[in-house]
């Protein structure tokens, strides 16, 4: 089954070279895949979303982590 999936929040980060750890917003959006394993009753996904963390005064913080779990 594929699904949509968007979000918000606050993000903490500690920049390289500092000690201090800043919070910044940010958003999320992706998609993913649920789908049976064979065999099991166990099920399986695959999920990518992109994260966008703004920045005052400095570039935006972009990355696009690539999920894989098990559901049981």
């Amino acid at each position: 089954k594929p699904y949509v999936i968007i979000g918000g929040g606050l993000y903490p980060l500690r920049l390289p070279g500092s000690t201090t750890r800043e919070n910044d917003w940010g958003a999320n959006g992706g998609a993913g895949l649920s789908f049976g394993l064979p065999f099991t009753s166990a099920g399986a996904f695959v999920e990518v979303r992109y994260h966008a963390i703004t920045r005052p005064n400095t570039a935006a913080y972009h990355f696009i982590p690539i999920t894989l779990g098990i559901l049981f």
